[in-house]
């Protein structure tokens, strides 16, 4: 029986390699989705709070208006890095 050829050894940590990068890849496009799942979740929350703060009269120069802005400024992009 001979041993495998170099060329053969090679193929097979090549083909390893590569699987186990494709798993990696599979699992940090899931942790991504998730995250982004939340962000999204987090968005919605924000707007829905700026909308209860409008309806009990708050304008955008108060401070709480501002601070709800920007953390939706803030999740929008995060979104948008995300999804690039």
């Amino acid at each position: 029986m001979r041993p495998p050829s170099k060329e053969g050894r090679s193929k097979r940590v090549f083909s390893d390699r590569l699987a186990r990068l494709r798993r990696k890849k599979s699992a940090d496009l899931e942790r991504l989705r998730v995250s982004l799942s939340e962000m999204e979740e987090r968005l919605l929350t924000l707007k829905e709070r700026r909308e209860l703060l409008k309806e009990k009269g708050a304008r955008h120069e108060d401070e709480v208006m501002k601070e709800n802005a920007i953390m939706q400024v803030g999740r929008k992009i995060s979104i948008l890095l995300a999804l690039d």
